[in-house]
């Protein structure tokens, strides 16, 4: 089995990007904005939304972090880390 191109792997990861970016702003669009009303954001909203999108951003990156430490030993495991 080929291993994916560079190209490939750019293209999934922007794909899995704009997946992250958009939940990210589904969740905290539906959690933070609650009158539609006005053309901006009230302080509370904006307050709430900076809170929303830095939680977001701090827990893909503790996943991520967890995702390289384990993802090695999980592929060493399985034996998929030995090259054919």
């Amino acid at each position: 089995m080929n291993p994916p191109s560079a190209e490939a792997v750019a293209a999934r990861n922007f794909r899995e990007f704009l997946m992250l970016y958009n939940k990210l702003t589904e969740n905290c669009f539906s959690s933070c904005i609650t009158n539609l009303n006005q053309r901006s954001l009230t302080s509370e909203e904006t307050s709430c939304v900076e809170v929303c999108s830095s939680k977001w951003v701090n827990l893909n990156h503790r996943q991520m972090s967890v995702f390289m430490e384990v993802g090695p030993l999980a592929e060493k495991r399985l034996g998929m880390g030995q090259p054919s």
